[in-house]
């Protein structure tokens, strides 16, 4: 385990930044700001970028 300049250890930052994440990426979904896309919009977006990729050569 290493540690940093404050001494805590690196393990406890990377938990602690990524819960922070958690809690801001939740706090978004319930403001309304999520994204949600269903499996058939994903496909379709999908098809839609290799469709270009196929226009273009």
């Amino acid at each position: 385990m290493s540690f940093d300049e404050q001494g805590k250890s690196s393990g406890e930052w990377d938990s602690n930044f990524y819960r922070g994440k958690l809690k801001r990426g939740l706090e978004q979904v319930r403001a309304g700001l999520g994204i949600i896309k269903t499996m058939e919009e994903l496909e379709a977006m999908e098809k839609d970028e290799s469709q270009g990729v196929t226009d273009q050569l």
